[in-house]
This record gives structure tokens, sequence and C-alpha cells, in this order.
């Protein structure tokens, strides 16, 4: 039976020399991608980089939305990951050059989101002292449909992942940050 240690969650490191885009058309819908339905036909097909020099595999969109090259989509594809969707898009630079290979990752995967509350209240030592903080990104595990990626309801674009889809993130770009959901500390 799985549990929270077998699963991980996703985000990049947000740093400013990483090249970062935005879609250049935002429909009044942007928010509902992140909500199922028939989002890929609104999907923005064109974003521009709003900064950064290093291009990466995963390139940061808005709203926890990802570009990923096309090793990676190639990666996920061989491997048989699930929950996942692909959309080519346009990556423009500020100069106005074009980055080719480029594709949106649309999750499909579906469970809901982690209560806060349900997580263990932990002392943590940081940089400024010690102090207790929630420990846990303990989403309800019977939610989860199956897929090894998946976007959690109700929380804002939050994506988990699988040990399989992990492996693939961890081999190919430098810039994932995955954490055991067992050992995720929640931002105060």
């Amino acid at each position: 039976m799985l549990t929270h240690k077998d699963f991980f969650y996703f985000s990049i490191v947000s740093a400013n020399n990483y090249v970062q885009c935005h879609p250049i058309e935002i429909t009044e819908d942007f928010d509902n991608y992140f909500k199922g339905g028939d989002y890929l036909k609104k999907m923005p097909k064109t974003f521009i980089q709003t900064r950064g020099r290093k291009r990466n595999d995963i390139i940061g969109g808005t709203l926890g939305l990802y570009l990923i090259s096309e090793k990676i989509k190639c990666q996920l594809e061989n491997s048989k990951v699930t929950g996942v969707e692909f959309v080519p898009i346009e990556i423009k630079s500020k100069s106005g050059n074009k980055y080719d290979g480029y594709y949106a990752m649309i999750i499909t995967g579906r469970g809901k989101a982690a209560n806060k509350n349900d997580a263990s209240l932990k002392l943590i030592k940081t940089s400024s002292g010690t102090t207790y903080k929630n420990v846990g990104y303990l989403f309800p595990i019977e939610s989860w449909d199956g897929s090894d990626i998946f976007y959690l309801e109700g929380s804002k674009a939050v994506i988990i992942l699988t040990e399989k889809a992990k492996r693939i993130f961890e081999q190919y770009s430098d810039i994932c940050v995955l954490k055991r959901c067992d050992e995720y500390i929640w931002p105060v």
C-alpha cells in the first residue's frame, strides 16, 4: 500500500539567471486550466521570456504551468508516464528570437488537495532560529486517480509525482525541487 513517502511535491528553482516565461495572451479562463475541462483548446500557444538567460529543459511559466523540452517530453512518453499531455508552444526571447522544441506540460492526473491542519507540527531549525512548522503534504491518497503526475484540485497549481516520474525529472533537469510529501514543510 502506498503512503505519502511514495509521492513527491514538484517545483523548480526560481533563480534570476534561469529563463522564465509567461503567455503573451492570457484568457479569462487561465486559472481554469488547472481545474480540468476543455482547457487544451484554450491553451496559450505563444510565451514571452520575462527574465533570465540560462535555458533549461524545464522552464517556469505562470501559475504552475511548466514548459518542457522535447528531450523531457520524449523521456516521459517513452517511460509511459501517465497524467500528462503536451501542447507544442512557441517561446520568444526578449529580443524576438524563438526557442524551438518546447511544450506546455498539461497535467491531467487528479487528486484532492492537502489540508495544512492535517500536517504534523514539528520543531524545525531555520536560519533565524528554531520554530514550529507544519510538516507533511498529506493529500487524501484515496482521491488520487493513479496517474504518475497529478494536480491537486483545490490547491493553487500543486503538482505531485510518483517515483517513476520523479526519476525522469531528477535525471534530466538540475532545477527541479522534489520533496517527499511526508517531509514537505508548509510555508508560513
